[in-house]
């Protein structure tokens, strides 16, 4: 396409001329990139789309609500309907922050309490579910072992699925523009940290 533009400069008209049909070629390739990641992120949604779900209820309007939970949201591009939340969204905070019980999140518009009625994780390959429980079962702390351990190699662990508490509080902790992370060898500093700078 580059090929196609007239290099040719003559005068201003031959400027603007160039100008132009060097933004719309510019426009074309930065489609074609978007196209192309939304294409990749779409097929790991694909095999592995959510691995939990809450149920609450919004204590103000008296809805049941539920939320599925992935590592990338999606939603339907015509009606904005949410199908998965990506995990940094608000609402979010109340699966990896609270029990089941009185819990709340905060959003642009201000503190949303709510009653935490479930929380439920996905282990899903392929496609497939081949696991699921809810986060106060004892299977809990067997599964989530299996979880952590499963991440290990050569690439950072993405701890999307397994984010504790504590962990939480440091990626999501917004009252100072620096956190200090600590812990021993292991524990997962640097992969919270990066879970941080993806957060904000």
């Amino acid at each position: 396409l580059r090929e196609e533009v007239t290099q040719l400069i003559r005068d201003f008209d031959d400027i603007v001329q160039l100008t132009m049909e060097n933004a719309v070629l510019s426009r074309a390739q930065q489609q074609y990139t978007d196209a192309a990641k939304e294409i990749l992120r779409l097929q790991k949604l694909k095999g592995s789309p959510y691995f939990a779900r809450i149920d609450y209820i919004d204590k103000e309007l008296d809805e049941i609500n539920y939320a599925y939970i992935g590592a990338s949201g999606l939603s339907d591009a015509m009606t904005y309907q949410m199908y998965v939340c990506d995990w940094r969204a608000p609402v979010c905070e109340l699966f990896y922050g609270f029990d089941t019980g009185d819990a709340w999140y905060e959003t642009s518009h201000g503190r949303i309490d709510v009653e935490l009625t479930g929380k439920r994780q996905y282990k899903i390959e392929n496609g497939r579910i081949v696991g699921m429980y809810d986060s106060n079962s004892a299977l809990y702390d067997e599964i989530l072992g299996d979880v952590l351990s499963g991440h290990t190699g050569p690439k950072l662990k993405v701890i999307v699925e397994s984010i504790q508490k504590e962990q939480n509080r440091a990626i999501r902790f917004t009252k100072a523009p620096h956190v200090l992370i600590y812990g021993p060898a292991g524990s997962g500093k640097t992969s919270v940290g990066m879970h941080r700078l993806a957060y904000i």
